[in-house]
């Protein structure tokens, strides 16, 4: 028995160490300033999201279904989907849709939000990565649906 529990608070201390050495290594390694924009990104779309969740969308046939960021290529999009009747899925209708989430998702602002400290010219860059796009879908066959860019 007395051999054990030294052998038990070795083990136990090793493990200790690993665990506090881990965390120090990943204190140590540096997010890039795209990863830190990209997770603020992603964080204002969720809270976006549940906020939004079920509300129709300006006073139209169109509720707010879910929001995502996708990277595609080189670019980030706000991929935003709706729900509503299929006799409403038209073109008019997405530009609609599109412009009223535009208020909630303006890509033309979240560069200035998600990243702090660069130039203009980067900033007008960024705007041209950054886009919303949105689906609409008939709710009762999900195969129906109109994205609309």
């Amino acid at each position: 028995m007395n051999k054990i529990y030294p052998a038990l608070l070795l083990v136990l201390s090793s493990f200790s160490a690993q665990s506090s050495s881990m965390l120090e290594e990943l204190k140590e390694t540096p997010a890039t300033r795209y990863e830190i924009g990209h997770y603020k990104l992603q964080m204002y779309v969720f809270t976006m999201q549940n906020k939004l969740k079920g509300e129709r969308i300006n006073k139209s046939k169109f509720e707010f279904e879910s929001a995502k960021v996708k990277e595609v290529g080189n670019h980030l999009q706000i991929a935003v989907t709706a729900t509503g009747k299929s006799k409403y899925l038209t073109k008019a209708k997405c530009t609609e849709i599109t412009s009223s989430l535009f208020s909630a998702f303006n890509t033309d602002k979240m560069p200035y939000f998600m990243w702090t400290g660069l130039s203009q010219e980067n900033y007008q860059q960024l705007q041209s990565e950054i886009s919303l796009n949105v689906t609409l879908v008939d709710r009762n066959n999900a195969a129906l649906t109109m994205t609309c860019q």
